[in-house]
């Protein structure tokens, strides 16, 4: 479109250059505040026990997390126990009692680990062991002090991402000031939902074989405790990608509509019309 066309008077070359330069740095920035977005999201205490809680229960269950082969016996020392409970970790104040032995193997584990990794939330990612505080390893980014450290990056680095998607359309021409930032949010999360999709058909409609579990490799302790969380995983990541999906059509549909008005205006104040 020229400028006759247009009524516009074209912009200075450079602001193509500048156009993409920030198309592309909101790419990069972008990619860093939705990973921020995320880490937040399931540092929350909810999503973070949710998400722990199976991690933490497959690397202790051999077997797989429904396996009731140690069941029995832990019934029967709950049963011939004092105050009828059980301490699966001597030192740490969690018990099985004999109110949990009306649940499934799979219920136990998951209430025993979430009383645990509660416990490392609420402690900046420690344990409490016969009164000393132990570090936890990996689920000090399932803590609070994870949770509420990582807020202000995400902020900054989220807050710059929208200038640069800003910038991106400002120096755009004509309906490009809102296409190409519909185009930048569609581009960006369109593939990541397509990967959400595709781990979900490829790794949770079909049983998960615990015979690979026997072994004890760790590439099969990390699928399982994968299949065990990663509902709750997509479920975060599509919740996000869809609204940036969204925001993206929403513009170019403002465009489409701007567009129409634009031409029935033109049309209204053609001579003879």
């Amino acid at each position: 479109m020229n400028s006759e066309e247009s009524g516009q008077p074209l912009k200075p070359y450079w602001h193509v250059d500048a156009k993409w330069i920030f198309g592309l740095l909101f790419g990069i920035i972008a990619a860093a505040a939705f990973a921020l977005i995320f880490l937040y999201q399931i540092s929350v205490k909810e999503a973070a026990l949710n998400i722990a809680s199976p991690i933490v229960a497959s690397l202790f269950s051999p077997k797989g997390l429904d396996d009731d082969s140690d069941f029995a016996k832990a019934t029967e020392i709950i049963n011939l126990s004092p105050d009828h409970k059980l301490v699966p970790f001597p030192g740490i104040d969690i018990s099985i009692t004999q109110e949990d032995l009306v649940l499934t193997p799979r219920q136990i584990r998951l209430k025993l680990f979430s009383q645990l990794v509660e416990k490392s939330y609420e402690n900046e990612g420690q344990l409490s062991i016969d009164g000393q505080m132990q570090s936890t390893g990996g689920l000090f980014i399932f803590s609070k002090k994870f949770h509420d450290m990582i807020f202000m990056p995400m902020i900054v680095c989220t807050s710059i991402s929208l200038v640069f998607l800003f910038l991106h359309g400002f120096f755009s021409f004509g309906y490009g000031k809102l296409l190409n930032p519909a185009n930048g949010l569609i581009s960006f999360s369109v593939p990541l939902l397509l990967i959400t999709y595709l781990s979900n058909k490829l790794f949770l409609e079909k049983p998960f074989d615990i015979s690979i579990l026997e072994g004890r490799a760790s590439s099969a302790v990390i699928k399982y405790a994968l299949h065990e969380t990663l509902p709750e995983i997509n479920k975060i990541l599509s919740k996000d990608l869809l609204f940036i999906c969204y925001v993206g059509l929403g513009l170019i549909i403002l465009s489409i509509v701007l567009k129409i008005i634009n031409v029935i205006l033109r049309s209204s104040k053609t001579p003879g019309s």
